[in-house]
């Protein structure tokens, strides 16, 4: 997703992605770390940083709220 969201955001790469398809991907994505969360805090992890990915990459949110999470 992460390679994904780059190749989306530039502007050579970006015409080859579908914006659609790009977040039906972070949903499916999502969602899928969400039903694994509770067995794993890393998955839980993961789940909260591609949330905050995708509102960067969709919503214009802002990038320093994708790593301001706690690694505790």
């Amino acid at each position: 997703m992460l390679v994904l969201s780059a190749a989306f955001k530039s502007k050579t790469l970006g015409a080859f992605l579908d914006s659609r398809d790009l977040d039906k991907l972070f949903n499916r994505t999502i969602k899928l770390l969400k039903d694994l969360a509770p067995i794993s805090a890393t998955l839980a992890q993961d789940c909260f940083i591609l949330q905050c990915l995708r509102r960067v990459v969709f919503e214009g949110g802002d990038p320093e709220m994708a790593t301001s999470f706690s690694s505790d």
